[in-house]
């Protein structure tokens, strides 16, 4: 044929289509052929030598005229109706699986083949409503790409999710883990992070899968596991906003070729990189209608046919299940949508695919199926399996629902649940256990269920419209109010809900144990006066109410400061403990412990309260949080005790069993702080800084907000940051100001621990340093020392003789303060003395003999403070003993007794001197503070007049020898911090 008969062909064919844009391009010109031709695997530079020249490869040549026919149908035109050059050898036969689709399904099905199989990194988003044939252009793609990955994520992405993990064979435990964490009850964020974990779980594997297609089909609304999707950050999303974040984003560059079937657009972004644009899938003619229905019942009459299509209204999803009724019943469809069940054999397969398949469990084992059908599978008829889709050993129902629509009328067979009720217990499936008991009316298995998380809350609600016994319902508002108050949720409108349920019982242990938990919640409140006005009802005759009754006596006797009290309340829960009806309560067990380690804690009895803890950390019957919340006050008591690193470990433990476990975010916060006090007495002031920060965040009340402002004034004052530190602690020290009426105990010891660190902050400000051992003490007065004394003899005047630990140590603290404040050294000796006299227990004793060692030092008495350093250092390892530990890990401290012991040893030993400064400047374990030290000794040096020696420490060209000597160690160090 002549070159100029192409040409003629197109423009008769441009003047027949309509007027539509692609990609930016008008359908039918030139650069849009040239694009097309490129998407379906030709070469895009021959489009004008075919149409101008007719020179080009046969196959591209075939491509154009497969274009050009698509087209042409497009346009309306009849077949044949444009005289396309004859092709030379006979086309290939378009594939059977694109064969029923519509026009613009054909064109994006070629597209995304064409992109797979030269090899590109295929990336396509369609969007279409419900209906328009999105799952037809997946199931065709799945046909033609053997071996790749089709996913639905609609209604619950968990089945499918763990199903893609299965194929790509990732761990069932990266997955298993987020999905049983997720809670409502928990913050945000952290079921954000939860499932951030379980995709990135899956994006990296897929990432690492790039043979096998991605195939999403996802729905308009959907969760995770029951929960609401969500964002990293906590945020709600949609089910298309989902899949980006956590799937197609990390997957833009990288990974298996990606075919996305959306609902909705809604929560993608505005710049789609890789992914270009969304196409639009658009509504099937009424002709594709056809074509679909042809395809599925090929011998169905042609009335038949035009009734189902009238029916479904060009609706997909309608089109497939007229379809599939329409083969049930031979054709005799009637018009009503879903026509009266005939076949006996059918419904009784419905009936137990209405048992296996409710709203909940949209998925199930197959041996669960098959065990609860009698039978295999595959010795049905095709008919029934075709209400089936099974992948693996996993399944589902081709069209959910439509087994209860279709048996409605159908009395439920509790014989069937009945059966499912012990093979979920079979397979140790409490949730659908739950759901079969429920149904089957089998109360005794239902209470015998250990039932939690969001389990318990369905069971809960179903308890709360009145649809079960009494007895049940009460036997759930315990387990339900049991576990928020394990987790420290008290005013969850749940737990009231459970509460007010359990109060109302005729039953008078079951009203005394909702009081119990009433007290519970008021002494988190601080309320004690509320809460013994509850536990003024005497608990019964319970063993296991009893003791929580005494723990509850014995928590508000601790608040108030009655110690005497709260240890005959332990002695109290421990009897009752005791009882065989209590004894196997592994829960009650394991409180009590925790709570007698918290006694002994209080009274600075360590070697009764470290083991202890330790015992309810690593007892396997204490649940999660149990074990959490005794890390946290083991790594507090080991900070105390001058074991920081492994104070480090034990509360970077309990915050991530905290976090993992939906623990309150009062207690996430405590301990966040926590954990940034003791990276700052490790010197790592960064760290420090983002713990601090976050406990900050998230704390949920002003109290609690205070207690982390509080913390992080000595970390400003380590930074040199005094203005920070001065507002954090003002803010603080208000706060717990004005609970004192509510708290008193507790709010007043805050008060006072907060007005001695912004003293600290004054004394830093007046000695021109940052708050960094080592330290020393004035030498000349300053206006903000003399207001940092100010301010210590306050906070020591209201310390009570005899005082508990915290405020004993308090006491310790301000005292050595006060000697670090007072240029007069015979006076700074006499509050470092001070210190020693009241140290209650080794650690003390080690932090006062060290600075009393300082002020002797400034009083020109090296002698008595290298005896005061040796009594440190005994003292230290008799409180590292303590712990089990031979040892202390106070770096901070570690580097202030070196500087004093080199002060100390120079004069008469020079040579022991330098040698023990070298070592302790080589020492890991103070890396941090090297710069800090090198500079003080420098100092102490120039003080003694040593010059040449101190330039041995901080020679430079540039500066002076203390600065020298910080800049030349600051290059080593991280940061650094006070204790």
């Amino acid at each position: 044929m002549s070159p100029s008969d192409w040409p003629e062909q197109l423009r008769s064919l441009r003047a027949a289509l309509p007027a539509r844009r692609e990609d930016g391009l008008t359908v039918g010109s030139l650069r849009w052929l040239e694009t097309e031709l490129g998407r379906r695997g030709g070469n895009p530079a021959a489009l004008r030598n075919i149409v101008y020249r007719d020179i080009g490869t046969p196959g591209d040549k075939q491509l154009l005229r497969d274009i050009l026919r698509d087209l042409e149908r497009e346009a309306g035109l009849e077949a044949q109706a444009l005289p396309f050059p004859a092709p030379g050898p006979t086309p290939p036969e378009p594939p059977d699986e694109a064969s029923h689709l519509s026009l613009g399904k054909r064109r994006l099905y070629r597209r995304f083949l064409a992109e797979v199989r030269r090899g590109k990194p295929a990336r396509m988003l369609v969007v279409a409503a419900s209906g328009a044939g999105k799952t037809i252009l997946v199931d065709a793609l799945a046909a033609a790409l053997p071996g790749s990955l089709r996913l639905r994520l609609e209604s619950d992405f968990a089945p499918e999710l763990t199903r893609l993990a299965a194929l790509l064979n990732v761990d069932a435990e990266r997955v298993a883990a987020p999905l049983s964490a997720l809670d409502e009850r928990a913050a945000f964020a952290v079921n954000g992070a939860l499932q951030h974990d379980l995709s990135r779980a899956l994006s990296a594997a897929l990432a690492d899968a790039p043979e096998h297609a991605l195939l999403l089909r996802v729905g308009e609304r959907a969760t995770l596991g029951g929960h609401p999707l969500r964002l990293p950050d906590g945020q709600v999303t949609t089910p298309g906003g989902w899949v980006w974040h956590h799937l197609l984003a990390p997957l833009e560059r990288r990974g298996p070729p990606l075919l996305v079937a959306l609902s909705s657009s809604e929560g993608l972004p505005a710049h789609l990189g890789a992914y270009r644009e969304v196409l639009p899938l658009p509504t099937p003619s009424l002709e594709d209608a056809r074509k679909f229905v042809r395809a599925k019942l090929a011998h169905l009459p042609p009335p038949d046919v035009e009734r189902i299509v009238r029916q479904a209204g060009r609706d997909y999803d309608a089109l497939g299940l007229l379809t599939l009724l329409a083969a049930v019943h031979q054709g005799a469809v009637p018009d009503a949508p879903l026509p009266p069940l005939r076949d006996p054999q059918l419904r009784a397969f419905l009936q137990v695919m209405d048992v296996c398949f409710p709203p909940e469990f949209p998925e199930v084992d197959l041996p669960f199926f098959e065990a609860l059908l009698g039978e295999s599978l595959s010795r049905r008829r095709e008919l029934e399996r075709a209400f089936l889709e099974v992948a693996g050993q996993r399944a589902r129902p081709t069209r959910p629902g439509l087994a209860s629509r279709l048996l409605s009328g159908v009395a439920p067979l509790k014989a069937l649940h009945t059966r499912a009720l012990v093979l979920a217990l079979e397979a140790g499936d409490h949730a659908r256990a739950f759901h079969h008991a429920l149904h089957g009316e089998h109360w005794e298995e239902l209470l015998a269920l250990p039932l939690t998380g969001t389990v318990l809350d369905q069971a809960w609600q179903v308890a709360q419209r009145g649809e079960l016994p009494l007895g049940v319902r009460e036997h759930l508002a315990r387990q339900l109010a049991a576990d928020y108050a394990l987790r420290g949720q008290y005013h969850h409108p749940e737990m009231q809900a459970a509460l007010d349920l359990l109060a109302q019982s005729p039953d008078g242990g079951t009203r005394a144990w909702a009081a119990v938990k009433r007290a519970e919640a008021h002494i988190d409140d601080a309320q004690y006066a509320e809460a013994r006005a509850e536990l003024a009802l005497l608990p019964g005759t319970d063993p296991v109410t009893q003791a929580e009754h005494a723990l509850s006596r014995a928590a508000v006797a601790r608040w108030e400061g009655q110690a005497e009290e709260a240890k005959a309340c332990l002695n109290e829960a421990e009897t009752h403990a005791a009882q065989p009806a209590a004894r196997n309560d592994a829960a009650l067990q394991n409180k009590v412990r925790l709570w007698r380690a918290l006694a002994a804690k209080d009274l600075g009895l360590w070697t009764e309260a470290i083991p202890l803890l330790e015992g309810v950390v690593q007892g396997s019957a204490a649940s999660p949080l149990q074990r959490a919340r005794a890390a946290y006050q083991l790594g507090d008591s080991l900070m105390r005790l001058g074991q920081q690193q492994r104070a480090h470990d034990s509360l970077t433990t309990a915050l991530n069993s905290l976090k993992a476990h939906r623990a309150a975010p009062e207690e996430l916060s405590h301990a966040a702080a926590r954990l940034g006090s003791v990276l700052r007495r490790l010197g790592q002031l960064h760290e420090a800084e983002r713990f601090l920060q976050e406990a900050l965040d998230c704390a949920p009340d002003d109290f609690t907000r205070a207690r982390a402002l509080s913390e992080i004034v000595p970390l400003y004052a380590a930074q040199g940051r005094v203005a920070p530190a001065l507002t954090a602690g003002r803010t603080a020290w208000a706060i717990f100001r004005d609970a004192e009426h509510s708290r008193p105990s507790e709010a007043r010891y805050r008060r006072l621990r907060t007005e001695y660190r912004v003293a600290l902050t004054y004394l830093t400000r007046g000695l021109q340093r940052p708050y960094l051992h080592p330290l020393g003490g004035a030498t000349q007065d300053h206006p903000d020392l003399h207001h940092a004394r100010t301010l210590l003899r306050r906070v020591d005047a209201e310390v009570p003789p005899h005082a508990a630990d915290r405020l004993a140590s308090l006491r310790v603290d301000t005292a050595l303060a006060l000697a670090l404040a007072t240029p007069d050294p015979q006076e700074a000796t006499d509050h470092a003395v001070r210190a020693v006299q009241a140290a209650g227990h080794a650690y003390h004793r080690a932090q006062a003999r060290i600075g009393l060692a300082e002020a002797l030092l400034r009083a020109q008495n090296p002698t008595h403070a290298l005896h005061e350093i040796n009594r440190a250092y005994a003292a230290a390892r008799q409180a590292a003993r303590t712990t089990g530990d031979q040892n202390w890990n106070e770096p901070g401290l570690q580097a202030w007794l070196t500087a004093l012991e080199f002060v100390a040893t120079y004069p008469e030993d020079p040579h022991s001197a330098w040698d023990m400064a070298h070592q302790a400047l080589q020492d890991p374990q103070l890396r941090p503070y090297r710069k800090v030290l090198a500079a003080q000794l420098t100092r102490d040096l120039l003080s003694a007049g040593c010059t040449e020696e101190a330039a041995r420490l901080g020679a430079d060209p540039l500066l002076t020898p203390t600065d020298g000597a910080w800049y030349r160690h600051s290059r080593e160090g991280e940061g650094l911090g006070g204790s």
